[in-house]
Parts: C-alpha cells; structure tokens; sequence
C-alpha cells in the first residue's frame, strides 16, 4: 500500500483493487456523495439499487467506513452524470451538462411551433 501524502491531500492505492481516500479543501469525498444524493432527494436504499449495492454499503460509504473503488467511482459518474472533478477534487458543478440529444424535447420543440 502507498500513501501519497500532500498538503490536505491524501491518496491511498493498493495494487489489489483501486481505492481512493480524498480529502482535498473543503468536503471529503464521502461527504461529496452524501450531499449529492440529497441534492438528488434519494433514500439510503433507492440510491444503493442504482449503484447496485446495499443501504449498509452506502451508509458506511458516507460515513468513511469504505472506500470508494475505482469501479464505483465510474458507477457514480455514469449512472447520475456526477462531474469526476467534483467528486474527486470539489471543484466544478456538481453535475455535467448532457450534449445527448433528446427526443423528447426534440417533438416538444417541434409540437410546439
């Protein structure tokens, strides 16, 4: 295992699977993913379902107890559209903007005229 110590920096890795402890400024990651799945207004259990783990993981998640793998930081990053540099830095929206087109509004639009 390395630690990568920095000024309100800390990276862990260990080879065996990819784990990131952040702290960087101001909220820690776990923060991060707390106040995003409130801004979200899911449950415990409801947000768990879509990252496919369980309300224990979660919860343990938020309050530090786990790290957040590798493979978990990209579910995050594409099942809820979370900015990677907001996750993992603080910094930037909280969310990206979608360039994907949607029919949706695309008939609304075109309903509309």
């Amino acid at each position: 295992m390395y630690f990568l110590p920095l000024r309100d920096f800390l990276l862990t890795y260990t080879f065996s699977s990819v784990m990131l402890k952040l702290r960087i400024g101001g909220l820690k990651l776990n923060e991060r993913i707390k106040n995003y799945e409130k801004t979200l207004g899911l449950t415990l259990e409801k947000f768990g379902e879509r990252l496919g783990v369980g309300k224990t993981a979660i919860n343990k998640l938020e309050k530090g107890e786990n790290n957040v793998t590798d493979q978990m930081r990209k579910i995050h990053l594409q099942e809820f559209g979370v900015n990677e540099e907001w996750l993992l830095k603080g910094s930037g929206p909280m969310f990206i903007q979608s360039s994907t087109f949607s029919l949706d509004e695309f008939v609304k639009k075109s309903w509309s005229k």
